[in-house]
């Protein structure tokens, strides 16, 4: 597991497989992924007026998020400053804490020994997607009634 703590001048993490390449700006912190199922600039996690952000930038490969599913591309969702938040991106588990003071993020790659773990969490958040899927496909069934 690494642990990428925010940079001083720093309001955001930028997560991918080539993070510097963006025009999102300058006070970003790069987390960096080496997979070919990772964009170039994947997920961005923003703090703003005292609360978090999440925004999946178009990725090829979408990011779950909390086992709840997908990230919608390309809209900012509001994140619980209460507790850690759980994304999946190329098949890591990335995790990012709030508590007082400096945020940071945790990665979780499935391929290390030492992160074992991550790979059944990252199973275990896409696996409880699934049922989220049907019911939404159900909802929209019934609605078009």
């Amino acid at each position: 597991m690494r642990r990428i703590e925010l940079a001083s001048a720093s309001t955001a993490f930028l997560i991918g497989r080539d993070p510097s390449v963006t025009n999102l700006g300058n006070n970003l912190t790069p987390v960096k992924l080496s997979n070919s199922r990772v964009s170039r600039a994947h997920l961005l996690l923003k703090e703003e007026a005292g609360e978090w952000w999440a925004q999946d930038l178009g990725a090829t490969n979408a990011t779950q998020y909390q086992g709840l599913g997908k990230l919608p591309a390309g809209e900012p969702v509001v994140l619980p400053s209460d507790r850690p938040c759980r994304f999946v991106v190329g098949g890591y588990l990335i995790v990012l804490q709030q508590p007082r003071g400096r945020a940071f993020v945790e990665v979780h790659d499935p391929h290390e020994t030492d992160d074992a773990n991550a790979s059944s969490a990252t199973s275990r958040m896409e696996s409880l997607a699934d049922p989220f899927k049907k019911l939404a496909r159900s909802a929209s069934k019934l609605m078009k009634k």
